[in-house]
C-alpha cells in the first residue's frame, strides 16, 4: 500500500476505535476492577490522599470533584456505561491532529463520524469560591504528616495575569530557591517537601507539605509568613521563575501530549497556541504584574493529614 492509502485505512481504524467501544459485561468487569485497583493505590499515597480529601470539602465546586471516581464504580452498569458513551459523544469535541497525516483526509473522515455534529462549545475552566473553611485534620496511618493550603486564584485560566500568576507560584514554591522551599525546608528544617503549584482549570493554587504532625502550626504560619514576603521578591528568584516556566513550554515539542494539551487550553480561549508568542508575554511580564497576580489569591482552606502509627 502507498502512503495515502496506509493514512486512510489508519484514520479510519482509529476513529472507529473511539466511536465504538467494545463494551460488554466481561469488558465492563475488566475496567471496574482496574480502576478500582487504581482507586486504591491512590488511596494508599498520603498525598495523593490527602489532596482529594482536601478538594472533596469543594463540593459541589467542580474542583471537589473526585476525577478518578470512588468505591462505588463497582456498581456501574452496562446499561448506564453505554448512555454515558452516547451523552459523551453529544459533547463539543475537539480534535487534534499531530503527526505526518494529510489534514483534508482527516477532515472527511470526521465529517462522516458521529463527533461531527451541531454542538455549543461551553466554556471548562472555572474559578473556585473563595468561602473560606476551618481546618479540617484526618488521621492516617503514615509516617509523615500532609499540610494543605488551599487559595482561591481569582484569576482564570483566560485572564491576562494568568501567566503572571502561574510565574509567581514557581518563585513561591515550585524551584529549589523559591521562597517557601528555602524557609520551611532548608531554613527550619521542618518538612520533608514543600511545592506550589496552580490548577488552572479551577483557579485554584495550592500549597501542600510533607512534614511531622507536632510542626504543623510551625509550618503553617511560616507559610503564612512567605506570601508576605513575597512583597519583597527578588529580581532574580523572578527571573528564574521564568526562565523554568520557559523551558517546561519549550520541552512540550518532544512530547506529543504536552503538545496537545497545550493547544487544547489554547482552543478554550479560542487562540491557536503560539509559543514564541507565550514565551514573549512571559518575558515582558514585570514584579509588579507577578506581585500583583499573587495578592489576588484569596486563602480558604488548611487541611492535614495527620500520620499516626496506629488508627
Amino acid at each position: 500500500m502507498n502512503d495515502e492509502t496506509q493514512n486512510d485505512a489508519f484514520v479510519s481504524w482509529a476513529l472507529k476505535v473511539l466511536t465504538h467501544l467494545l463494551m460488554s459485561e466481561e469488558t465492563l468487569k475488566e475496567a471496574k476492577i482496574n480502576v478500582f485497583q487504581n482507586i486504591k493505590r491512590e488511596q494508599e499515597n498520603s498525598v495523593k490522599h490527602a489532596l482529594a480529601l482536601s478538594a472533596e470539602r469543594f463540593l459541589p465546586q467542580s474542583y471537589g470533584l473526585k476525577v478518578e471516581g470512588d468505591e462505588s464504580v463497582m456498581n456501574l452498569t452496562l446499561d448506564e456505561l453505554v448512555m454515558f458513551q452516547s451523552k459523551l459523544f453529544q459533547q463539543p469535541t475537539a480534535c487534534f491532529q499531530v503527526g505526518q497525516l494529510d489534514q483534508g483526509l482527516v477532515m472527511n473522515h470526521l465529517k462522516k463520524s458521529i463527533l461531527n455534529q451541531d454542538k455549543t462549545s461551553l466554556s471548562t475552566y472555572t474559578l473556585l469560591n473563595p468561602l473560606p473553611l476551618d481546618r479540617q485534620s484526618v488521621s492516617k496511618v503514615s509516617s509523615q504528616s500532609v499540610l494543605i493550603k488551599t487559595y482561591a486564584t481569582t484569576i482564570d485560566y483566560a485572564d491576562e495575569r494568568y501567566l503572571a500568576l502561574r510565574v509567581g507560584a514557581i518563585a513561591l514554591g515550585s524551584l529549589p530557591t523559591s521562597l517557601l522551599f528555602t524557609t520551611v525546608r532548608e531554613k527550619h528544617s521542618l518538612c520533608y517537601f514543600i511545592t506550589a503549584n496552580v490548577i488552572a482549570f479551577d483557579g485554584v493554587l495550592n500549597i501542600i507539605t510533607g512534614i511531622d504532625k507536632e510542626n504543623v502550626n510551625q509550618v503553617s504560619q511560616l507559610i503564612d509568613e512567605q506570601w508576605e514576603a513575597f512583597k519583597e521578591v527578588s529580581d532574580e528568584l523572578i527571573s528564574q521563575a521564568k526562565l523554568m516556566m520557559l523551558n517546561s513550554l519549550r520541552s512540550s515539542d518532544d512530547d506529543v501530549m504536552s503538545t496537545i494539551n497545550l493547544m487544547y487550553a489554547s482552543s478554550l480561549k479560542n487562540e491557536v497556541f503560539d509559543l514564541n508568542r507565550v514565551e514573549s508575554l512571559i518575558l515582558d511580564l514585570s514584579k509588579e504584574d507577578i506581585i500583583d497576580a499573587m495578592n489576588q489569591c484569596v486563602a480558604c482552606n488548611e487541611f492535614v493529614l495527620l500520620g499516626e502509627t496506629h488508627v
